[in-house]
C-alpha cells in the first residue's frame, strides 16, 4: 500500500488542482518526489476517471502555472485494475520555482513555504554559482592587507617555499588578474573585518534564564580565529575529570575536536554575501553554533550522519582549510563531530537549518540507553553489521524478537546505528564506530 513521504504525496482526485501543483512546486524545490492522483491519504486506491485530453491538460496547467516552467513525467497506470496518475517529479536545476508568487519545499511530508531570508539565500547562491565569493578578487585588498607572519607559518604548513608574501600568495594560486581574492584575505588579512563588514565570530555564554554572562568578538584571519574561538569554548564549557598515566585533570564536557570542527565548518562554508557573523553561544546545557547559509539543495540534515558528497560554498577556503589541516577531507566534518560525540558518551550534535541559517547543537548530556540496548550497542562496535537473529544469539538471554525490534529502534532514531532493507533482509549497522 502506497504511504505519504517526503518524495510521495498522494491525491485522491483531480479536484485538488491547487495541491498537486503545489506539491510538484515543492519537489521540483526539494530532491524530487512522485505524486499518485487517485488514492486517498489512507493509501487506498479510489481511482479516476481520464479522458482524452486529461494528462495533457494537466501538464498544461502545471507548465503556465508555476515559474519556472515544470515538466514532470504524468503517466497513466493501474492499481488492482484501478486507474490512477502518476507524476514524476525531478529535482530542479532551475530553482526555486514559485506557485502563485510562492516557492514551496517538500519537509517530510508536508510542503512548506520557504521563507524569505532561505529564498534570498537561494538566489545568492544562483547569483554567485559560476564564480564563488571566495575566489572573487578584493578591490580594496593589497598585499599590505596580509600579515607576512600568518602566511609563512601557514606557507610551512603547505609545503610551500616562502619568498616573499606576493610569491607565496602566487603559489597558492589567490591573485586573479594581479588582484588578491577574498580568501586570501579572510584567511591571511591583518584585519579582514575592515574589507568584509560582520565578519568573523561573536561568543557569548548564558545562563539559564537566558541572560549573557560573557561576550566576546574574534574578528582575526581564520587562520588565528579558530583557535581563538575553539579557546573561549574550552574555557566556558563545563569541565569533567579525567585521568590519564595516573594523572587527574579537568577538561570539557564537549570534546575539543566536536568544538572545533563545528567552528572551522561554520567559518569556511558560510555564505560571506550575508550580512551576518557567526555566532558561538554556551548554555548550561549545549553549546550551539550557527552560520549564515543553508546546505545544497541536495544534501539535507539527515545525510549529514552518513558519508556524504561535498560541495563547499567556498571551495578556496575549504583547500586552505584542507592544507591547514583543519579539515582531513571535503565532507567529513560532520562525521568526526558526530564520532568524538560519541565517544565522549554524549547524545549526537543536531543539524538543522532555518531562515538562512545553519546550526550545530552539541549537548552536554548522554542519550538515555537501557542496560540491554548499551549492550547491543556494544555488539555493533564488535561485530559492524548484524540481524534481529544474530543479535538475539548473542545476547543470550530471554527475549522476545519484538523487544529486541524495539531495542534497535531506539538506537535507529538516537542516531547510533543505521537500518538497511526490509522485511526478511533487514540487517542493522553502526553507522561510526565510537
Amino acid at each position: 500500500m502506497l504511504k505519504e513521504s517526503e518524495k510521495t504525496e498522494l491525491k485522491g482526485s483531480l479536484a485538488d488542482e491547487s495541491g498537486i501543483l503545489i506539491t510538484t512546486c515543492a519537489f521540483a524545490n526539494s530532491s524530487g518526489g512522485t505524486i499518485f492522483v487517485g488514492v486517498d491519504d489512507s493509501g487506498k486506491t479510489m481511482g479516476i476517471s481520464i479522458g482524452r485530453n486529461t494528462i495533457e491538460q494537466l501538464a498544461r496547467k502545471i507548465t503556465e502555472q508555476l515559474t519556472p516552467p515544470i515538466y514532470p513525467n504524468i503517466e497513466e497506470m493501474e492499481v488492482d485494475g484501478i486507474t490512477i496518475l502518476r507524476l514524476n517529479v525531478s529535482k530542479s536545476e532551475h530553482a526555486p520555482h514559485f506557485y502563485k508568487g510562492i516557492a514551496y519545499k517538500r519537509v517530510g511530508k508536508i510542503n512548506k513555504m520557504i521563507d524569505p531570508l532561505e529564498l534570498a539565500s537561494l538566489f545568492r547562491a544562483k547569483l554567485f554559482e559560476e564564480q564563488h565569493f571566495d575566489d572573487k578578487g578584493c578591490k580594496e585588498a593589497s598585499v599590505e592587507d596580509i600579515d607576512p607572519g600568518t602566511l609563512k607559518r601557514f606557507a610551512a604548513m603547505a609545503g610551500v617555499k616562502f619568498t616573499g608574501t606576493e610569491n607565496a600568495l602566487r603559489s597558492l594560486k589567490l591573485i586573479r588578474s594581479n588582484r588578491i581574492v577574498n580568501a586570501a584575505v579572510m584567511f591571511f588579512g591583518k584585519n579582514p573585518s575592515l574589507l568584509f563588514p560582520l565578519y568573523g565570530i561573536k561568543c557569548a555564554t548564558f545562563s539559564e534564564r537566558g541572560e549573557i554572562k560573557a561576550m566576546k568578538d574574534f574578528s582575526n584571519n581564520i587562520f588565528a580565529i579558530v583557535d581563538e574561538a575553539v579557546s573561549f569554548a574550552s574555557e566556558n564549557i563545563p569541565k569533567k575529570l579525567v585521568f590519564k598515566a595516573a594523572m587527574r585533570t579537568e577538561v570539557p564536557i564537549i570534546p575539543e575536536m566536536a568544538t572545533r570542527e563545528a567552528i572551522v565548518n561554520a567559518l569556511i562554508h558560510r555564505d560571506y554575501t550575508f550580512p551576518s557573523s557567526v555566532f558561538l553561544a554556551v548554555y548550561p546545557d549545549r553549546v550551539v553554533i550557527k552560520n549564515p547559509g543553508m546546505l545544497p539543495p541536495d544534501l539535507s540534515e539527515k545525510k549529514l550522519y552518513v558519508e556524504h558528497h561535498s560541495h563547499p560554498r567556498n571551495p578556496l577556503l575549504a583547500e586552505l582549510a584542507h592544507k591547514a589541516r583543519y579539515i582531513e577531507h571535503w565532507g567529513t566534518g560532520t562525521l568526526r563531530i558526530i564520532s568524538s560525540m560519541r565517544e565522549a558518551g554524549l547524545k549526537d550534535p543536531e543539524f538543522r537549518q532555518d531562515s538562512g541559517f545553519f546550526y550545530v547543537t552539541l549537548s552536554f548530556l548522554k542519550p538515555e540507553l537501557t542496560k540491554r540496548q548499551k549492550r547491543i550497542l556494544a555488539l555493533f562496535r564488535e561485530f559492524d553489521t548484524a540481524t534481529l537473529s544474530k543479535i538475539k544469539q548473542l545476547l543470550r538471554e530471554r527475549v522476545t524478537d519484538r523487544a529486541i525490534r524495539k531495542d534497535l529502534q531506539m538506537l535507529v532514531e538516537n542516531g547510533l546505528i543505521i537500518k538497511k532493507n526490509a522485511g526478511k533482509h533487514t540487517t542493522y549497522s553502526i553507522i561510526l564506530h565510537a
